[in-house]
């Protein structure tokens, strides 16, 4: 009798404990928003490199870059495009620091506020301290960084990227 009644508990406790965890995943599922593709510039997530125009930068990846092209009224520096197995895998856009926080607020302006931000502290070689902030919109096919300080102390970047898609290896049996 004990351990029937015991199983009886075990049984009923975890149907409860089921039964709230289909509830709750249901609850979350409702609540979670479908994220946008990502688009930029008429450039999506996937599409094919063009023919002509780019460089070959090594195993079936090609990159094209554009110099001093004017995004959201500003001047860019650069934009580089990188192709992969699966078409477009990257975007990198950089422009003067002055110009970041415009940028940025066109960024809101396009795909809303980030999905996550965060701030934090960079040095360079003699001890100085600049503060850099990565605001980061999420995309259902990749997810897209503003820095306010990129590789460079002058200037501020804006970079996309799909998650790495690269093809299986060949099983060699040796």
């Amino acid at each position: 009798m004990k351990g029937m009644r015991g199983m009886g508990l075990w049984t009923s406790g975890r149907t409860w404990l089921l039964s709230g965890l289909l509830v709750c995943t249901s609850a979350v599922a409702q609540d979670t928003p479908t994220l946008p593709k990502f688009e930029f510039r008429d450039l999506r997530a996937g599409d094919p490199a063009p023919e002509k125009g780019c460089a070959k930068i090594g195993d079936g990846r090609r990159m094209c870059v554009d110099q001093d092209i004017r995004i959201a009224g500003l001047w860019a520096k650069s934009m580089s495009v990188f192709y992969g197995y699966a078409g477009l895998e990257a975007v990198l856009l950089t422009v003067p620091k002055n110009d970041g926080p415009t940028l940025r607020s066109a960024l809101v302006a396009k795909y809303g506020e980030p999905c996550r931000t965060r701030t934090n502290v960079m040095q360079n070689a003699y001890g100085a301290q600049f503060e850099r902030e990565t605001a980061t919109w999420c995309f259902a096919d990749g997810e897209a960084d503003y820095r306010s300080i990129s590789t460079k102390i002058d200037e501020a970047s804006f970079y996309f990227s799909v998650p790495s898609k690269r093809p299986a290896a060949p099983v060699v049996d040796f």
